[in-house]
C-alpha cells in the first residue's frame, strides 16, 4: 500500500460518522470493558488485601510466642525498691550503678518485664524485644564496672537499657515503619545511632511503635495495632515516636531515641507529659535511620532530626552529648558525617547557671488554627516565670506564617507519593491518610473540582491543603518550591535577629490530646510543631500545667469550619490531660535551648507534685 492510500484510509476512518445504534454499541462496549477491569481491580486488590492480613497474623502469632517464652528473671528487690528504680532518672540510675545498689543486668530486666507485662499488653507501644542481646551487653559492662566504678561517669548512658523507636537498624530486628511490606526487612548491622548510644555505655533493649509510614499523631498501623494515651486510653498518643513517649511515660523505659521530621519527637512528648528535644538537622548523624525509599531519602529542603524522649531536661541533655559523640571523627565519611560536619556541644553554655539575661519572644497563637485556652495559658505560664527569671520576653509576631504553615504539605508530597506507595507495596493507606491523600489519586478535573467545593462551602483551610499539593509536581515544582522556603527562612532569621530574639516561646500544639482515629480531620493542629522543621531550628518541648475544667471547649477559634468543630466536640473530656509548652532557639543553638528549658523547668516544676500516668 502506497503512502497515499493508506493516508486516504486513515482519512476515511477520521471522517467516519457513526451511527446513533453504532455510538450505543460502541459506548456499552467501552462501559462494559471499564466495568469489568475495574471489577478485577478491585477483586484483585480485595485477594492482596486479604494476603496481607494472613501475613500479619502470622508474623504476630511468631512474635508474642517469642517474647511470651522469654526468660526474664526479676531481681529480688522490694517493691520500694523496684519504684526507686522505675522513678528514677538517667543520672540517678547511673548513681545507683556507680554505688553497686543495682547491675545493668538488674535494670535490663525490670525494663523488660515492664515492657512486656505493661507496655506489650495494655498499651501497645512495644513492637520487639532484644534481650539476649541486651543481657550479653549488660554483663560486659557490669564487669567492666566492678572493675573501676567511676567508668560509669566516662560516658553518658553507661550501663543504662535504652528503648529504639522502630525507625533506627538495630543488628538482626525488623524496621518496619509500620508497613507489612516491610515485615521481612531484617536489619544486617547497627544503623550509626544505635552505634553511637553502644559506644557512650547505652544498652538498646525493645523497639517501639509507630504510625503506618511515620507521617501521622496517631501511632497505629495493621502489624503491631493503636498504641494507647497512658493519661486516658482513648486519645491518641501522638506520632510518629508514639510508643517511643508511651513506653518512656509508663515507664517501661528510663530513656528513648525518637526522630522528628515534622513534630515526631515532640508531640508524642506533648501528650504524654513528658520531655524531648529535636536539635538542629545536621547537629546529629542522620544515618542512624532505616532506609525509607529513594525519593523520600533524597528530601533535603525539610530533614529529619535525630533526638531523645526523656523524664527530664538533664536526661535529653545526656543523651544529646551521647549522639553527638566525637568517635565519629574516626569513622569513614560515608558512614557517619555524611550530611554534616561535626561540631562538639558547647559544655559551658549547655550547663552553666548563667546570669546573662536573654530577649525572648514568644506567641500565644497563630491565625492559620488557634491554640486552646489551655495551651495558650501554658505559654503564659512559662512567658511569667522566666520573666520572674529576669528575662526579658516579647511577644512576637513569625512573618508569613500562613505560609510556613501550608508549604509544608507541599514538601511532603513532591514525591507525588512515591516514597510512601515504596513502602507499602501491595498494602493499602490506613484510614488516617485517607482525607488528605486520596484526592490526589483523582483526575485532575475531579480533584479541581474538590477544591472549588471546598472553597464554596467555606472549608478554606482544607481548601488550602489540597490545592497546594500538585499532581504529578515537576522538577521545576520542586526547585521553586526549594527558592521559597530558603526565602522564608531568610526572612524569619531577619525578623528576630532585628529584634535581638534569642529564643521563642509557643505551643506545643493547637489541642491538647484528642480522640483516636479523627487526626485526619484536624491535621493542621500540628503546625506548631512542623514550621520550626521547615525553618530548621531546634526545639525542646517539657510539661508546664494540664488543663482545667473550664478550658474543655475550642470556642475561641477564630476560624469556624468543621476541623473547628471536630476539635471542639473532642476537647470534651480533656480536663486533668498534660499541657507542655515549646521552646525555640535559633538554628545551632542548641545548647541554649536545653539550657533554657532547664531553667523553666526548674522554676515551673510540674512533677513537683505529680506522678506519671502508671
Amino acid at each position: 500500500m502506497s503512502s497515499t492510500q493508506a493516508q486516504s484510509v486513515v482519512q476515511k476512518i477520521l471522517n467516519y460518522q457513526f451511527t446513533v445504534k453504532q455510538r450505543i454499541r460502541y459506548e456499552l462496549i467501552v462501559f462494559g470493558v471499564g466495568a469489568v477491569w475495574q471489577l478485577f481491580k478491585i477483586l484483585n486488590n480485595y485477594r492482596k488485601h486479604r494476603r496481607i492480613i494472613q501475613k500479619t497474623v502470622s508474623y504476630n502469632t511468631d512474635r508474642i510466642a517469642r517474647i511470651q517464652a522469654l526468660k526474664i528473671t526479676l531481681p529480688n528487690f522490694t517493691q520500694e525498691k523496684m519504684d526507686q528504680i522505675l522513678n528514677s532518672s538517667v543520672a540517678q540510675l547511673k548513681e545507683m550503678l556507680k554505688k553497686n545498689e543495682v547491675s545493668s543486668e538488674d535494670l535490663v530486666n525490670i525494663y523488660s518485664h515492664r515492657c512486656r507485662k505493661i507496655g506489650l499488653k495494655q498499651f501497645h507501644c512495644i513492637t520487639e524485644f532484644d534481650y539476649e542481646n541486651a543481657i550479653k551487653l549488660a554483663r560486659e559492662l557490669d564487669q567492666q564496672r566492678l572493675q573501676d566504678f567511676n567508668i560509669v561517669d566516662t560516658k553518658p548512658l553507661y550501663g543504662i537499657p535504652i528503648s529504639i523507636k522502630d525507625f533506627f537498624d538495630v543488628k538482626g530486628m525488623p524496621s518496619t515503619v509500620g508497613c507489612i511490606n516491610r515485615i521481612n526487612y531484617i536489619a544486617q548491622e547497627d544503623g550509626l545511632s544505635v552505634k553511637l548510644i553502644k559506644m557512650s555505655g547505652g544498652i538498646p533493649f525493645v523497639k517501639t511503635n509507630v504510625p503506618q509510614l511515620g507521617m501521622s499523631f496517631e501511632s497505629a498501623n495493621r502489624i503491631y495495632g493503636r498504641t494507647l494515651n497512658p493519661w486516658d486510653k482513648t486519645r491518641y498518643p501522638g506520632g510518629s515516636s508514639g510508643g517511643e513517649a508511651v513506653c518512656v511515660a509508663t515507664r517501661c523505659s528510663p530513656i528513648g531515641i525518637g526522630s522528628d521530621l515534622g513534630g515526631s519527637i515532640r508531640s508524642p512528648a506533648n501528650f504524654n507529659g513528658i520531655y524531648a528535644f529535636k536539635p538542629t538537622s545536621g547537629r546529629i548523624p542522620l544515618q542512624g535511620l532505616t532506609r525509607y525509599s529513594k525519593t523520600q531519602n533524597g528530601e533535603t529542603n525539610v530533614r529529619t532530626s535525630i533526638g531523645p524522649i526523656a523524664k527530664s531536661v538533664d536526661d535529653c541533655i545526656l543523651f544529646m552529648e551521647a549522639l553527638n559523640n566525637k568517635e565519629v571523627l574516626n569513622m569513614k565519611l560515608y558512614e557517619s558525617l555524611l550530611h554534616q560536619m561535626y561540631v562538639p556541644f558547647d559544655q559551658k553554655l549547655l550547663h552553666e547557671q548563667t546570669s546573662k539575661k536573654l530577649k525572648i519572644g514568644y506567641f500565644k497563637t497563630m491565625e492559620p488554627i488557634d491554640a486552646t485556652l489551655a495551651n495558650q495559658r501554658a505559654v503564659q505560664i512559662t512567658v511569667d516565670a522566666l520573666r520572674e527569671l529576669g528575662h526579658e520576653v516579647v511577644e512576637i509576631e513569625i512573618p508569613n506564617i500562613e505560609r510556613l504553615v501550608y508549604i509544608f504539605f507541599k514538601v511532603t508530597s513532591s514525591d507525588n507519593l512515591k516514597g510512601f506507595e515504596d513502602q507499602l507495596g501491595d498494602e493499602d493507606y490506613v484510614e488516617v491518610y485517607k482525607p488528605t491523600l486520596a484526592p490526589l489519586y483523582f483526575p485532575k478535573f475531579l480533584k479541581r473540582a474538590l477544591e472549588i467545593l471546598l472553597k464554596l462551602v467555606g472549608e478554606t483551610r482544607k481548601y488550602k491543603i489540597l490545592s497546594i499539593m500538585k499532581q504529578q509536581p515537576t522538577a521545576e515544582d520542586y526547585l521553586r518550591m526549594s527558592d521559597e522556603i530558603l526565602i522564608l527562612k531568610k526572612q524569619v532569621l531577619k525578623y528576630l535577629e532585628d529584634q535581638n530574639i534569642e529564643a521563642i516561646i509557643t505551643p506545643c500544639f493547637a489541642a491538647p490530646a484528642l480522640k483516636h482515629t479523627i487526626s485526619a480531620k484536624t491535621v493542621l493542629t500540628t503546625s506548631y510543631l512542623y514550621i520550626w522543621n521547615v525553618l530548621n531550628f531546634p526545639a525542646g518541648v517539657l510539661p508546664i500545667t494540664e488543663v482545667h475544667e473550664d478550658e474543655q471547649h475550642y470556642n475561641n477559634s477564630r476560624i469556624q469550619d468543621s476541623m473547628t468543630r471536630v476539635i471542639n466536640e473532642n476537647m470534651k473530656g480533656t480536663a486533668k490531660l498534660p499541657v507542655n509548652v515549646q521552646v525555640v532557639t535559633l538554628p545551632n543553638k542548641d545548647e541554649l535551648c536545653l539550657n533554657l528549658m532547664k531553667q523553666i523547668d526548674n522554676k515551673v516544676q510540674f512533677y513537683k507534685n505529680r506522678k506519671l500516668p502508671v
